[in-house]
């Protein structure tokens, strides 16, 4: 019986440590509530309608408690790791205006790197409230000859992002990790959210 407890212990022990030890040794993706504006990267105007890109920002944090070096290989939206459709799905990466989505960006071993970006869904906008909103006082920027307006917070477009990006659509953002320990790439996703 005394035999038994010391198993027992021993067993108790073991698991305890390996299932603190592999707690620590990951990499998390947290997400929080993004307060940028939403974004309109204006394609093609036509008589009643524009071409867009309906841009959704996102902000998380990337943490390394691997015993290794990261770099991010690259990254991008869709509906699938494998699978990029630059026609349908944008992903930008935000520093006060857009720019390339974040790739090639090593992270240390026990390094957070905090992102801000937006998710770009290419579709045709018809409702004049919004068109109207789309006048020289809320042009941001000009991306390669393309026109981006501010068109307000999330909770304000709320309906409308809801109505113009269904479940089917919205997809996740890929960010694919190369382990320079293992010598091996990977794939995390983080779900587009508003």
């Amino acid at each position: 019986m005394n035999n038994f407890k010391h198993f027992l212990f021993i067993i108790l022990i073991s698991l305890s440590f390996f299932s603190c030890h592999s707690q620590k040794e990951e990499l998390r993706i947290t997400s929080k509530v993004s307060e940028l504006p939403v974004k309109i990267l204006e394609i093609k105007k036509f008589k009643d309608s524009s071409e867009v890109y309906l841009m959704i920002p996102q902000e998380f944090s990337i943490i390394n408690s691997l015993k290794s070096d990261l770099r991010l290989s690259r990254s991008h939206l869709g509906k699938f790791s494998n699978i990029i459709s630059l026609k349908d799905y944008h992903l930008y990466s935000f520093d006060g205006e857009l720019k390339d989505a974040p790739y090639k960006m090593k992270i240390d071993k026990g390094e957070t790197k905090n992102f801000r970006l937006y998710a770009g869904y290419r579709m045709i906008i018809s409702d004049q409230k919004i068109l109207n909103q789309l006048n020289k006082t809320n042009l941001v920027q000009t991306k390669q000859n393309f026109q981006v307006y501010d068109i307000g917070g999330i909770k304000k477009n709320e309906e409308f992002l809801n109505q113009k990006v269904p479940d089917s659509l919205e997809g996740s953002i890929y960010l694919q990790f190369y382990n320079f320990s293992s010598k091996q790439r990977f794939f995390k996703d983080t779900p587009v959210e508003f």
